[in-house]
C-alpha cells in the first residue's frame, strides 16, 4: 500500500554523512586546475542563462579563499556541527564558483544542488520520534528530485529507441572522451548481449523508480537496484563522484520500516563481529 512516511533520525544521520563524504571527494580533486576553471588565470566567459563573469570574475587568491570555506563547510556536514549554517555554505561557495563557468556545471552538480536545498530543510536539531514528525518536507523534496531526474533519463532513452534498448548508446558511452574509457567500461563494451542486458536493466529501474520508491515492499528492492545501477556506472564510466552523491541520500528515501529492517541487520552483523574479536582478543 502507498503510504507518506517520514525517516527516523539515523537515516538522516546516515544521508548527512555519505552526502558529505562523496561532496568531499568530489571538490578536493578539483584543487588541482582550481585557477585553471575558477578564477581569471584561464577565464572563459561563456553566456548561459545563470553567468557571473559579466560582472565579477575571481582572482586565483579569491577562487582558493573560496573552495577552502567550502572544503571547510563539507568538513564540517560530515561532523554534524552546524549543519544548517554548513549546508548554506557549501550552496553559497559551490554555485560562486560553478556560475563561474557553467561549462563545468556537470549533471551532478546540479544534482547535489537540489539535494542541499532539499537538506536545508531536515530536522538535524531533532531527535528520536521528533525528528519524524518534523522530517517530511526534506524527505518529499528529495523524493520529488529523484522522481524527477529517473523520469526524465529514463524515458529520454526508451524515446531515443531501439539505440538504446539495443544497448548501442551504452556501448557508446562506456568509450566516449570525457565519460567512458575506463577498462571495466571498455571491455565490456564489445560485448553485444552484455551491452543489451545492462541498457534493459537501466531503462527499467529508471522506468519503474517513480512508482516501486513510494510502496513499503517495493522500495527497499528498488533502492537496491539503484545501489547496483550507480556502482556500475562507477565502474565503467569516468563521471567523478557522480554515483556516490547520487546514492548519498538513499537511506531517506527509502520507507521507513525498511530502513529500520536494515539497521537491524546491520546491527545484528555488528553484535556477531564484536562476539568473535573479543574470544579472540582475550
Amino acid at each position: 500500500m502507498i503510504s507518506f512516511p517520514r525517516s527516523p533520525a539515523s537515516a538522516w544521520t546516515w544521508t548527512r554523512v555519505l552526502f558529505g563524504s562523496a561532496l568531499l571527494l568530489e571538490w578536493l580533486p578539483r584543487a588541482a586546475h582550481l585557477e585553471e576553471l575558477y578564477s581569471s588565470e584561464s577565464v572563459i566567459v561563456y553566456r548561459p542563462p545563470f553567468s557571473i563573469t559579466d560582472t565579477v570574475i575571481w582572482s586565483p587568491r579569491t577562487a582558493w579563499i573560496i573552495w577552502s570555506v567550502l572544503t571547510l563547510s563539507l568538513v564540517l556536514l560530515i561532523a554534524g556541527r552546524f549543519v544548517r549554517l554548513a549546508l548554506g555554505i557549501f550552496l553559497a561557495t559551490s554555485l560562486s564558483l560553478m556560475l563561474f563557468e557553467t561549462l563545468h556545471l556537470k549533471a551532478y552538480d546540479r544534482l547535489a544542488f537540489w539535494q542541499t536545498l532539499a537538506l536545508c530543510f531536515a530536522p538535524w536539531s531533532a531527535k528520536g520520534e521528533d525528528a519524524e514528525r518534523r522530517g517530511g518536507a526534506a524527505r518529499y523534496m528529495l523524493l520529488a528530485t529523484y522522481v524527477a531526474l529517473y523520469v526524465g533519463t529514463g524515458f529520454s532513452k526508451v524515446r531515443a529507441g531501439e539505440g538504446w534498448i539495443m544497448g548501442d548508446a551504452l556501448s557508446y558511452h562506456f568509450v566516449a572522451l570525457g565519460v567512458g574509457g575506463l577498462p571495466i567500461g571498455v571491455f565490456l563494451s564489445g560485448i553485444p548481449w552484455v551491452m543489451t542486458g545492462l541498457a534493459w536493466f537501466t531503462v527499467g529501474f529508471e522506468c519503474l523508480f517513480p512508482v516501486a520508491i513510494w510502496f513499503r515492499r517495493t522500495s527497499g528492492w528498488i533502492l537496491l537496484a539503484g545501489i547496483v545501477f550507480h556502482v556500475g556506472i562507477l565502474l565503467t564510466m569516468s563521471v567523478g563522484a557522480f554515483s556516490l552523491i547520487s546514492i548519498a541520500p538513499y537511506p531517506v528515501l527509502a520507507h521507513p520500516d525498511v530502513w529500520r529492517r536494515f539497521e537491524g541487520r546491520v546491527e545484528a552483523v555488528r553484535a556477531w563481529i564484536m562476539r568473535r574479536v573479543r574470544p579472540a582478543a582475550a
